[in-house]
Order: structure tokens, then C-alpha cells, then sequence
């Protein structure tokens, strides 16, 4: 469903950053309208300033950073493509419990819960037929104190059928704080240019 990939590891100050560059991201357009043509620097900048923003709330003690070992980095990484996989299914009551804080912050919004996730979804999904996602790519930064906690940022491709047999798609470019392995704190940026003008608004709801 992602695609094979390969990482690359990017040494900070205080931080590495992991790098997952899926083989399925050249086969989607670039981002149009107010985005850069090439969808990589586009989430890069975007991902900057994520981390200034960020970086108020949070921030990483460089004391004791031994980098990553294996697998280990990717804790976080596996845990949201679950996140993923659980959005993409029929989402029963409590599914999004293991990934989403109590009280979490989309967007700016006032605190959530993960029923309130799945609401939110159900909405939109029942605007949007056969809403889909798909992880193209993504940034890891991990916390140097805990592999549970850290920042993501991911690139998605989001498929839906207004009508048998056609396919839409759109693209977001989300940004998450995750905290004893929970997402925290979300903010995104939806293109949907390519989108019949009834279903932007409906798009930017995710």
C-alpha cells in the first residue's frame, strides 16, 4: 500500500532527521496553485516552519543524543502509518484511542477527542465516496529523550469516487506533534485546486 522505500538520515545540532522517500511520490502530480512546483521543497519549507512553531511548545535537550539505532527510529513512523490503516477501515468506537491524545489540537481548533476524529471522518467520508489515503512520503524527527515522542511531517494523496468508476484526488501536507506516542498537536495544509469548487470546502475539513 506505501510503496518500498529508503531512508536517509540528516544529523542536526540536536536532532537527526529521518528522511522515507517512497517509490509512489514521483508518480503524483506536483502541488499547483499557491505551492512550489516540486513537492518535496514545498514540505520542507512547510516543515521549517512547523518546527518554529513548534519549538514554543516543545523543545529537544541535546544532552546524552546518541542518534538512532535501527529500527528503533521509526517507532513513530509505524505507529502512524497504523493510524493510517485504521482511518482508510470502518473505523468502530475507540479505534482512534491508540494514536490520538485526549484533547488533542487540529488546526488551531479547540481540544479534541478521538470520537471526535472519528466523526469528523464518518462527515466527510459520506460527502466524499470512498475516501482514501495513502502516505507518499514523510520527515521523522524524534525526541532525543524518547522514541515515542517527536515531530512528522508526511505528504498524502487522498482518492475519493464522486460518481462509479471516477477518481478524484487531492493532496495534504500534515505536520504532527506526537507525546508518548499519541498524536498531540496537528496542522495541515490541503490542496484542492484540482477539486470540483462543492467539494473543496468539504476537503478541507480532514
Amino acid at each position: 500500500m506505501y510503496g518500498k522505500g529508503y531512508i536517509r538520515k540528516v544529523p542536526s545540532l540536536s536532532t537527526s532527521v529521518v528522511i522515507l522517500v517512497h517509490e509512489h511520490s514521483t508518480k503524483f502530480p506536483p502541488l499547483q496553485q499557491n505551492f512550489t512546483s516540486n513537492p518535496m521543497k514545498t514540505t520542507l519549507l512547510l516543515w521549517l516552519s512547523f518546527c518554529a512553531m513548534s519549538s514554543l511548545a516543545s523543545s529537544f535537550k541535546p544532552q546524552g543524543h546518541t542518534g538512532y539505532e535501527g529500527d528503533a527510529a521509526l517507532d513513530i513512523k509505524a505507529k502512524y502509518l497504523q493510524y493510517i490503516d485504521t482511518i482508510n477501515s470502518d473505523m468502530p468506537p475507540g479505534s482512534l484511542d491508540p494514536f490520538l491524545k485526549d484533547g488533542f489540537v487540529f488546526n488551531g481548533f479547540p481540544p479534541s477527542t478521538p470520537a471526535d476524529a472519528i466523526e469528523n471522518v464518518k462527515s466527510v467520508r459520506q460527502l466524499l465516496p470512498k475516501l482514501h489515503f495513502e502516505i507518499t512520503w514523510m520527515i521523522l524527527e524524534r525526541s532525543i529523550d524518547a522514541l515515542d515522542e517527536g515531530q512528522l511531517a508526511v505528504r498524502a494523496n487522498i482518492t475519493y469516487e464522486p460518481e462509479p468508476g471516477k477518481e478524484l484526488a487531492f493532496y495534504e501536507h500534515c505536520f504532527y506533534r506526537f507525546e508518548a506516542g499519541k498524536i498531540a498537536f496537528s496542522q495541515s495544509v490541503v490542496d484542492t485546486f484540482d477539486l470540483p469548487e462543492k467539494d473543496r470546502a468539504i476537503a478541507r475539513n480532514l
